[in-house]
């Protein structure tokens, strides 16, 4: 509430100087607007000693005195609008709220982009939804849309509130698993779900920063520290193609154990076959993985990546 009042006053003092800049360059507007706002407090004077309150439709003097304001803004190529603070939301005035306790779309926004800074999904990703997701490409179509709707139920539950377990998206490079992972990212940011998305290496090199550079105690390492192990959903792209040590095996078990243990869902992707992970890493992280996992394989005949690259190829040649 702070931040918002704060943001009102910055658009009022500006209002203010740009009134006060005007008064000096257009000494009529100076002395017009001083008579109405001497001739208003004469109003509030009478009124307090229970006289007319004046500054309505019946009040001659008032009215002209407006007229002759908007002739003299008008000779300057100007309007009332002057006087009113420049509110980035027209709607709420910069309040954040259309009614007190009923946020305003604007404030929504804010919210909605902050989590998306947040949750680390790249740019180029935020286009990646449902409604562009093929399910035509893949080599049983019918089965992939029983596959979407099982998804769509695992994000309306994440909504609800009730656990609901975790998912492995499985597939060869380029069947569609980082835009999948992505769509369920966004559906979940568009509910207001805090979302965590890294690719494990980055991830890997994020934990490492903030154990041996920044200090666990130090704000920004206890931060993000809660969004791994509390946002409502961590998304682990390209699983496996990180490096295979004992503190990437370490790290990630702690993590996928953690967030099983508080009922926080998690979603891996990986090229790997499922039963090569236990041979990759050890049987701890494997445990961890299949505690509560279902897992969804991706088959197409060939990558889509291939095949959109050459049908923009082929565009690009007619």
């Amino acid at each position: 509430m702070a931040q918002w009042e704060s943001k009102r006053e910055q658009k009022k003092q500006a209002r203010d100087l740009l009134v006060r800049d005007l008064h000096k360059k257009y000494p009529d507007l100076d002395a017009i607007d001083s008579k109405l706002s001497a001739y208003a407090l004469d109003c509030v004077k009478r009124s307090l000693r229970g006289g007319a309150k004046g500054l309505d439709a019946s009040d001659a003097t008032y009215q002209a005195l407006k007229q002759a304001r908007e002739a003299v803004l008008a000779s300057h190529g100007l309007t009332e609008a002057i006087y009113e603070p420049q509110w980035d939301c027209p709607i709420c005035q910069d309040r954040g709220y259309v009614r007190p306790g009923v946020p305003c779309s604007c404030q929504l926004r804010q919210r909605r982009e902050a989590t998306y800074l947040a949750s680390g999904l790249p740019e180029k990703y935020r286009d990646k939804t449902f409604d562009n997701f093929r399910t035509d490409v893949y080599t049983d179509p019918a089965a992939m849309e029983k596959k979407l709707a099982r998804i769509h139920r695992f994000i309306d539950a994440l909504a609800e509130g009730r656990p609901m377990g975790n998912l492995v998206l499985r597939g060869y490079v380029g069947r569609g698993k980082t835009h999948l992972s992505a769509a369920i990212a966004n559906a979940c940011i568009e509910r207001d779900l805090t979302v965590v998305y890294r690719r494990v290496d980055d991830l890997l090199d994020l934990i490492r920063l903030c154990k041996f550079e920044r200090g666990q105690d130090s704000e920004e390492t206890i931060r993000t520290f809660d969004l791994l192990y509390n946002s409502d959903l961590l998304i682990l792209d390209d699983f496996g193609a990180e490096p295979k040590t004992e503190f990437s095996i370490d790290e990630l078990t702690r993590l996928i154990e953690e967030r099983n243990l508080n009922n926080k869902s998690w979603i891996i992707n990986t090229n790997l076959e499922y039963n090569d992970i236990e041979k990759l890493y050890d049987a701890r992280l494997m445990e961890r993985i299949d505690e509560k996992a279902t897992v969804f394989r991706l088959d197409s005949p060939e990558s889509m990546r291939r095949e959109e690259a050459r049908r923009v190829l082929d565009v690009g040649l007619i």
